[in-house]
Parts: structure tokens; sequence; C-alpha cells
């Protein structure tokens, strides 16, 4: 299996080098186009608050994780990013990653209800710029239906299972009673939709929504019952707010920390939990150093996520089962494409023998022998690739992960003499 992935994520590098590296799905659709004419034949790009990855079928053999990795960094230079901060994966290796991180076991907080979503949106896009071949198409159909087996079968995305739902559970801890606080949510794309129903969930009812387009902020807090601010006036009324959660996609930052000092002077240094789930952040995080913040970004929020993992552990081995059932299912659907064309070039190797042989010598027998004689000799040759057929099918039915196939495809090709021309596989 010739699949290639390349990712940055949590485990890899802080914060800082994510966000640098973050892709919109802007730049996403530009590097899409640029490297499938130059490295990879297939590609998909999936880019989120925690991590940037790159799945595709190179063009050549000679393409390797060095030349991708060195491609993204030119199209998207961070200076402090290095080798070590990437995880290279190939074929067996990267499909495993792929349905670990639409499981949700790969995410920051495991069992986080966006990721699954976010494959699909990535997935949806390269399709769109005609990045998805047969092979992608299949891989990432796979990752998907993988994703709400796990949902279906397990009670994995129980509890806090996303950074929105975990900065609304660590905001509690906080303040014992959410219902008595006033909360701003800033930001109404997914996340912000998912840290409102997070919210609403706890009983917030003091709750306003500040958004750059006033119209997508107005229609979520008509759905919830919710208040509007107007973002042009966001940052004069910020002291009006015990919680803000911030969950925008701007480039930069939109809260200095000169601007929240100046809030929290106007409320007399009441407390203030701010959330920046944002990427890149929206808050200085400097502001973590002023008097009565209580300030937590993506990477802060690990304490939530141990606290997730503990009462999840147990459903591993489960998860990991159906990791595994999807895994053998997607093999084996690849190496029957690779045995297809053996077993068409052997069973027309065999008819042109028999053919041959049988025009060869029909004459010497009565004409009525002569249907006869071809039916035998149909199924001495049916039964003399029975044994060929059966062995290569169970083969494919295995995860091959020592390309044990391609040996075995070797051989029956040198034994057979068959021209290995358009019987080359991915």
């Amino acid at each position: 299996m010739n699949l290639i992935s390349v990712t940055i994520n949590h485990k890899t590098a802080p914060i800082e080098l994510r966000e640098a590296l973050y892709l919109s799905e802007i730049e996403i659709r530009k590097i899409l186009n640029q490297i499938k004419e130059t490295l990879l034949k297939e590609v998909c790009i999936l880019s989120t608050c925690n991590r940037t990855e790159i799945y595709g079928v190179p063009s050549n053999h000679s393409i390797t994780y060095r030349e991708v990795q060195e491609f993204i960094l030119t199209q998207k230079p961070v200076t402090k990013i290095k080798s070590d901060n990437f995880l290279n994966y190939y074929s067996c290796g990267a499909a495993n990653h792929l349905f670990r991180v639409s499981s949700g076991i790969d995410s920051l907080v495991i069992g986080d209800q966006q990721i699954l979503g976010q494959v699909k949106d990535a997935y949806n896009i390269a399709v769109e710029e005609n990045c998805v071949g047969t092979f992608l198409q299949k891989t990432f159909q796979s990752a998907l239906k993988l994703g709400k087996r796990i949902k279906t079968e397990t009670d994995l995305f129980e509890g806090p299972t996303s950074v929105s739902s975990a900065a609304v559970q660590l905001a509690g801890k906080i303040f014992s009673d959410l219902k008595k606080k006033s909360v701003l949510v800033i930001g109404a794309g997914e996340t912000g939709k998912l840290t409102i129903q997070n919210l609403i969930q706890k009983n917030v009812t003091n709750l306003t929504i500040s958004n750059r387009t006033f119209s997508r902020a107005e229609k979520l807090a008509a759905k919830y019952n919710a208040k509007v601010l107007p973002f042009d006036n966001l940052k004069e009324r910020l002291n009006e707010y015990d919680i803000i959660i911030s969950a925008t996609s701007s480039n930069s930052i939109l809260i200095n920390r000169d601007e929240m000092s100046a809030a929290m002077r106007k409320r007399k240094f009441e407390p203030v939990c701010i959330m920046d789930i944002a990427i890149p952040r929206d808050f200085d995080p400097n502001v973590k150093d002023i008097e009565n913040i209580f300030y937590n970004d993506i990477d802060s929020l690990q304490t939530m996520v141990n606290l997730s993992l503990e009462g999840k552990k147990a459903l591993l081995p489960a998860i990991q089962k159906i990791i595994m059932e999807e895994l053998i299912e997607l093999f084996s659907w690849h190496n029957s494409l690779q045995i297809s064309p053996l077993l068409k070039s052997m069973r027309e190797q065999f008819e042109s023998v028999r053919s041959q042989e049988f025009d060869a010598f029909k004459n010497k027998f009565a004409s009525n022998e002569v249907e006869n004689l071809e039916l035998l000799t149909k199924r001495i040759v049916k039964k003399l690739l029975h044994n060929p057929t059966v062995y290569l099918r169970k083969s494919a039915d295995q995860v091959d992960t020592q390309g044990e196939l391609q040996l075995k495809i070797k051989i029956l090709k040198d034994m057979f003499n068959l021209n290995s021309k358009g019987n080359e596989s991915e």
C-alpha cells in the first residue's frame, strides 16, 4: 500500500508551532493543487487546532516524507519547526494513524466529537479540488465509517470529549455555579456552536455571543436564547463578563494585554475566566499575568485531558478491535486490486495454452467427441487455477505489513512467465 502520512500534532509540537503551521481552507485548497502537480498524485490535508496532517499517494516511489515536509514548510515557512516535530507514517501505519484520528483516540481530549466532522470536511475539500482518486476515496470513506461505528458501538463520546466541552467543564471548576455567571462566547463557527451547546447543558442562562459576521451570531443567539454583542463593541465591553470563551478563526491576536488590563480595571479586578480555544490564539497569552484572570489555552487544557482519559481507558481495547477490523477490510480491498490483474493474466495464459493445444489435436477426434473434449480441457484448466486463486485471495484478506503479498505475486508471475505490464498496483 503506497500511502504516506506526514503530521505535526499536540504530541510533537507546542501550541506556538501548531498555530504557526495551521492552514486555512484557502491555503489548503492552494497547497492541494500545488502538491498534486509535484509530489502526490492523490492528496488530502487535515488542519485543526491540534494537528496539521497530509495524506497522499506519492507520484513515484522515490518520494518520501522529507520532500513532503520540505514542501509544506516552503509554502508555510516556520523557522522553529524541525524534522523531529513531524511524525511520518507509511502504508499500514499511515492508514492506522488516520483511523486512530477519526476514532477520536488520538485527540488532545480523547473522544473529541469534532474530529470526525473535521476529517469529513478535509476529505470533501480534497474531492472538490479533484485531488482524490480511488485509493484515498476508499481510505477516507473507511475512516469515516470507522468513526460512526465508534460512536454507535462504544461510549467514547460520553463526557468531556472536545476542547470546547473540556473548557466549559474547567470553567465550572473555577466558578462552582455557572448559572449565576455572565458568559461571552466569541466566534460562531463549529467550535463556538459546540461551546454554546455545552454551556446550555450546564444551565448557563446569561449567555452572549459575539462574531465578526453579525448575522451568524444573531442566528445562534435566537436558537439558544442568548444576547448578541456587536463585534465592533467587543473590546469596550469585555468587563461585563465573568467567563469568556474565544473560538474565532482570526489570523492574529484579538485582545492584547493592555486591552484586557483596561477591562479588569473597569470591573475592579473581579475574577474572570478566559478559555482561549482558538488557533491561532485570540488573546495575548500574557493576560494570564493580570491579577484575578484565570487563563487557559488549548495546551493548558491537558489537565482535562488526563481526567477524560482515566474514564475512557477501559474502552481502548474495544476501539482498537474496531480499528483492526476496518484496517483488515481496507487492506483486503487494496490487496484484491493487486491480485485481480494477476488472476486475469493467469486465466488468459492458461486459456491461451488450452485453446492452442485443443485446436492442434481436435481434428484427431471424432466430431461428436470434440465438444466434450473442449469441456474437459476447460475443466482441467479451472481445477489447475483453483488452488492458486484460493491462495492469493486468502493472502489478500490478511493485513500485509512486510510486502509478503507482493513477493507471492512476483513468484507467481515468474513461475508462469507472465508479462507484468498492466499489473502494476499502488
